[in-house]
C-alpha cells in the first residue's frame, strides 16, 4: 500500500514529508531530497513518484507548495499580485526555497530529531529544477538533481528573447498555453478522459492521471474546478530571464564548480534542450547529463521507473 505524506502547515503554506521505512542510524548520513515543482503542477502529482522514492531508495522527500498552487492555494491573494511579470520573480522564488528548506527542516527535527545528520540533496521539475540549482549552488549544497529542466532550444530561446524585449511576454510558447488552460470539467473522473486525449499526458497511466487531478481540482456536486489562478500559472512563464547563464554565474564561483549537478532531460522534450548541456557545464564544470531516449518534458509524472533508476543510479556516484 502507498505511503500517504504527512503533512505541515506554516502560515498558509504546504508541506508534505514521506519518511523512510528505515532512518539511517550508522554513521553514513540519512539522504535528503527536498522538492521543486513544475509549475501549475503541485506536489502531491508527484505523490506516486515519492512514495516510491523513500520506499526504494530510502530516502526522506520532502516538498512544498508554492503559494498559489495546489493546497497552498490559500496564499491566493498573495499570488494574484504577481499575476503581471516581474523581473526578478524567478530569483524570488529560488531566495523562498532556500526558506522554505529551513522550515521542512524545522519540522523533521522536531518530528525525527535527525536534521542535523540528514545530507540534502534539492531536486526539481521544470521550473523547480531551475529553482533547485540556483538556491542549491548558492547555498553551497553538494549535489542537485534538475529534472527536465527549463533550458529551451535555441531557436525558441532565440525567439523568447526578442519578444521579451519587445515587451510581448504574453507570447511565451508555454505561458500562453497555461492562460487558455480549461479550468472546469463535470467531475475529477471527466477531467482524466479528457485530459488523457491531449498530447501532454503521452503515456501517463491512471494512478498519474488520478494525482495530476486530484492535486489540481477541487470537486463539488456539480463540477471539478482548477484551484489556482491560470493567470498566476502563465505570469510564471512571462517572467522567465531572457538569459539562464548570465543569472547563473552571479552565484560564487567556487559553488558553482564544486556543484555536482545532474541534468536529466527527456530525448523529445521541447522545454529542456540536452543538446545545450555543454553550455550548462561552462557554469557548471561537475555536471552531468542524462537523457532519457524518447520521453517529453513530463517524464517525473509519466515515468516513475525511469525516473527513480536514474535518481538511484547518481545516489549510487555511477555517473
Amino acid at each position: 500500500m502507498q505511503q500517504q505524506p504527512q503533512k505541515f502547515q506554516f502560515g498558509k503554506t504546504a508541506y508534505f514529508f514521506w519518511l523512510p521505512p528505515k532512518i539511517q542510524d550508522t554513521e553514513r548520513k540519512q539522504i535528503g531530497l527536498f522538492f521543486g515543482h513544475a509549475t501549475g503542477v503541485p506536489s502531491l502529482a508527484y505523490k506516486t513518484l515519492f512514495a516510491r522514492l523513500a520506499s526504494e531508495l530510502n530516502v526522506i522527500v520532502a516538498a512544498y507548495d508554492v503559494p498559489g498552487f495546489g493546497e497552498s492555494i490559500g496564499e491566493s491573494k498573495e499570488a494574484e499580485t504577481r499575476t503581471n511579470w516581474r523581473p526578478n520573480l524567478w530569483t524570488d522564488l529560488a531566495s523562498e526555497h532556500s526558506v522554505h528548506w529551513e522550515i521542512a527542516k524545522g519540522w523533521l527535527q522536531k518530528e525525527t530529531g535527525l536534521d542535523e545528520k540528514i545530507d540534502w540533496i534539492f531536486f526539481g521539475h521544470s521550473i523547480g529544477a531551475w529553482l533547485s540549482i540556483w538556491a542549491g549552488a548558492s547555498l553551497g549544497l553538494r549535489r542537485v538533481i534538475a529534472l527536465d529542466l527549463v533550458w529551451l532550444p535555441v531557436k525558441v530561446a532565440f525567439l523568447w528573447s526578442v519578444v521579451a524585449r519587445l515587451g510581448l511576454r504574453a507570447k511565451h510558447p508555454v505561458g500562453r498555453k497555461s492562460v487558455t488552460r480549461r479550468s472546469a470539467f463535470a467531475s475529477k473522473e471527466d477531467a482524466i478522459f479528457l485530459l488523457k486525449k491531449k498530447s501532454l499526458f503521452r503515456g501517463w497511466n491512471d494512478e498519474a492521471m488520478k494525482d495530476y487531478v486530484d492535486s489540481l481540482f477541487s470537486e463539488s456536486d456539480t463540477s471539478a474546478t482548477l484551484t489556482h489562478d491560470p493567470k498566476y500559472e502563465a505570469a510564471m512563464f512571462y517572467s522567465q530571464p531572457i538569459a539562464m547563464a548570465p543569472i547563473f554565474n552571479v552565484i560564487p564561483k567556487v559553488n558553482r564548480e564544486s556543484l555536482d549537478l545532474l541534468f536529466v532531460a527527456g530525448g523529445d522534450s521541447d522545454t529542456c534542450d540536452y543538446r545545450r548541456f555543454l553550455k550548462l557545464k561552462k557554469i557548471f564544470p561537475s555536471a552531468s547529463c542524462s537523457v532519457i531516449p524518447g520521453a517529453t518534458h513530463m517524464f517525473p509524472l509519466a515515468d516513475h521507473d525511469t525516473t527513480i533508476k536514474t535518481i538511484r543510479t547518481f545516489l549510487t556516484g555511477d555517473y
